[in-house]
């Protein structure tokens, strides 16, 4: 990781002002907000499972899966372009987030107004409805994750991960409180809004803290179209990306049963728990890559070449050991009666290596401004996972739903850019990972 840093930044005046040293604190932060994520989960949320059991967990993760679907809509794309956009021009910075929070806000608005109606659809029951509406609440906080980017892009991540830990700890007390007090299954749903606020007031306290005004914030309605005009391929990728993660278990509990998507999302948890890792990396790094690419190419591509093996390796060092775990572990984890979703898990564990190396082209695609191959790739991989889901669930179950996201992945993550002549080059850099005269070099 700091060899990529390093050799990225070497030529690069922002890296003298932060150093290398920053940018491994940096990273730390970032590492640090999902651990505290998996920390909680490993404390509380296995506890949490196994008190609502395969049913009702299903129908909190089925609100939860609607509500996921909406993201794209309230971010539009921008998070990436953003980082992008004041790396290179930080004079424009107020310009950039108040024009950027602006949009969200809008689209954060629309979100909610869209997901209400579309809820009360008659397959769904009251209880999960309501529990949909509560935990729509908490996009309405998600603009201020502008502040999110901004911190990002000055490589001072603590001022982001303070108050996500803060959030975090309080939202795991409440889970544990739950449990203890044995409160209904609405409870549950409440603490996710709760939790975004007290995110969204810990960016605004440090930002000010941090001495920086909201008065420099501009509205510039041609910074508007520009920065659309670049993020909505990403925000459609997003939603590509979004629902064919997430549309197995919206077409379970259609197909199926709400226990049923109980057992696949056990399994799922799991093995989405490390995907922390090429978010967090990849965001760290890609300041890095974007700041060297107009300097060296050679070492731009080099570097982007390691970035793509220690992905993989990574995601294999995860996905063998679970493999061959992955019984005992759900029984111990989550108890006897998740019995099913260990064989999901052991499928759907494999798609990690695709997602992966998955983030790093995608970083790759944003630097290099070719945003609609990102949303071409992952519209292949969500025609490949509803097609595949229609076939396999009514004959496999669970196990089907679980096979045709992993197949889903390694298209939307590896294949697709085989077909592409502008993208071939990032896939032939994928396949030379499994060189072994590359791995000796």
């Amino acid at each position: 990781m700091l060899k990529i840093i390093a050799g990225a930044y070497n030529d690069g005046a922002f890296v003298k002002k932060i150093g290398i040293r920053g940018y491994f604190i940096n990273t730390l932060w970032l590492v640090s907000r999902p651990v505290s994520r998996l920390i909680a989960a490993a404390a509380v949320g296995i506890f949490v499972i196994r008190y609502l059991g395969p049913e009702q967990f299903g129908m909190l993760s089925y609100a939860e899966s609607f509500v996921t679907i909406f993201l794209p809509l309230v971010s539009l794309g921008l998070d990436q372009v953003l980082v992008r956009n004041i790396v290179r021009d930080r004079d424009a910075t107020g310009s950039l987030l108040g024009t950027s929070f602006l949009l969200q806000l809008a689209g954060a608005l629309v979100s909610f107004t869209l997901i209400v109606p579309l809820i009360f659809v008659p397959s769904v029951d009251a209880l999960t409805r309501y529990m949909t509406i509560i935990i729509a609440v908490s996009i309405v906080f998600r603009p201020l994750g502008v502040l999110d980017i901004y911190f990002q892009s000055q490589v001072t991540s603590q001022w982001v991960a303070i108050p996500e830990l803060i959030g975090v700890l309080i939202s795991t007390l409440a889970k544990a409180a739950c449990i203890i007090f044995k409160a209904p299954l609405v409870c549950f749903a409440l603490i996710i809004p709760i939790e975004s606020l007290i995110i969204a007031f810990g960016l605004i306290v440090f930002y000010c803290k941090k001495k920086l005004s909201f008065a420099i914030w501009k509205v510039d309605w041609t910074l508007a179209r520009r920065l659309l005009s670049d993020s909505y391929p990403l925000m459609f990728s997003g939603f590509a990306m979004i629902i064919f993660m997430r549309v197995d278990q919206l077409m379970i509990r259609e197909m199926m049963d709400s226990a049923a998507v109980g057992q696949y999302a056990a399994a799922v948890r799991l093995s989405e728990v490390w995907y922390f890792i090429p978010g967090t990396l990849c965001a760290s790094v890609f300041p890095a890559l974007v700041s060297v690419r107009d300097l060296d190419r050679g070492l731009y591509y080099h570097r982007l070449q390691n970035l793509y093996a220690m992905m993989f390796w990574l995601a294999l060092s995860v996905a063998v050991p679970l493999t061959f775990l992955s019984g005992p572990l759900v029984e111990i984890l989550f108890g006897q009666e998740f019995t099913q979703s260990a064989s999901v898990l052991r499928i759907h564990i494999w798609g990690g290596i695709f997602v992966f190396m998955g983030h790093a082209g995608a970083k790759w695609l944003i630097a290099e401004n070719m945003m609609m191959k990102n949303l071409h790739r992952t519209l292949a991989g969500l025609i490949i996972n509803i097609l595949l889901n229609l076939f396999l669930i009514p004959r496999t179950g669970i196990n089907g739903a679980a096979v045709a996201t992993l197949a889903a992945q390694a298209v939307a993550g590896f294949l697709y850019d085989a077909f592409d002549r502008e993208t071939r080059m990032s896939f032939l850099m994928k396949c030379r990972i499994f060189t072994p005269f590359w791995q000796v070099k």
